[in-house]
């Protein structure tokens, strides 16, 4: 009896674990990216541009890693949404109703939404990841261990960090650098070697002027203009 359910147990793992296959190969097989062959830069005014430019990419289930100094995964529901409903329940296509809302604080929520996007890596000043750790103590949707905070907004996974402390990934990434992510006055330079050292396999990169925040100076954005030289020189 023991045998037989030693068995049964092997044989129980050994179909979950074929199954979790199953299920991780199909969603890598519907994942939308540029192709490797093709990387673009694009210039772009405020977040709100970056969900035109994922639309126009027509990204889907894509690794998003976003240099900033906000993480742009703020949380909208229209309206509609929280309203109560009758039955039957009608069947809506409910995007519209969130890209009402679209700013430079939700961009990245409202692209998940949309599905172009399953995780994103939020990546910080190191001052700026220290204040957002501290807040996100004792958040149960979030796990804080050392230079790293990890979690869920939703359905989507969030890695928030540091761009010294990320680990290397080797999986597909769209690069979104905002000129607020100078605010600490890094070296651009540094800032380029520290991406291609941790992020091996970049399909697009969207720079960002945020035209919208008035802390961001004509100084920041300058160190955006040398990211994009450094990244083409050493990408293109």
């Amino acid at each position: 009896m023991r045998r037989k359910a030693l068995v049964a147990q092997i044989l129980i793992f050994v179909f979950l674990c074929f199954s979790f296959f199953l299920i991780d190969s199909h969603s890598r097989s519907v994942r939308k990216y540029p192709r490797k062959s093709s990387l673009r830069f694009y210039r772009v005014s405020t977040g709100k541009d970056v969900y035109r430019v994922y639309r126009m990419l027509k990204l889907k289930g894509a690794t998003v890693v976003h240099l900033s100094n906000t993480p742009g995964m703020e949380e909208f529901y229209p309206s509609e949404e929280t309203e109560p409903i009758g039955y039957p329940i009608p069947v809506r296509d409910v995007l519209p109703l969130y890209e009402k809302g679209l700013n430079s604080e939700n961009f990245l929520f409202i692209a998940s939404r949309a599905s172009m996007l399953r995780k994103v890596y939020n990546i910080l000043p190191p001052s700026v990841f220290r204040l957002k750790k501290d807040r996100l103590k004792g958040e149960f949707e979030y796990t804080v261990s050392g230079n790293s905070v990890d979690g869920f907004v939703r359905d989507i996974h969030q890695i928030i960090t540091t761009l010294e402390a990320v680990k290397r990934i080797d999986e597909p990434v769209v690069i979104n650098i905002d000129a607020g992510y100078f605010v600490e006055a890094q070296d651009p330079m540094r800032t380029v070697v520290e991406i291609i050292k941790h992020f091996r396999d970049i399909r697009a990169v969207v720079l960002i002027d945020s035209v919208d925040r008035d802390y961001v100076s004509a100084e920041m954005r300058k160190k955006l203009d040398l990211m994009l030289q450094g990244l083409e020189r050493a990408l293109g």
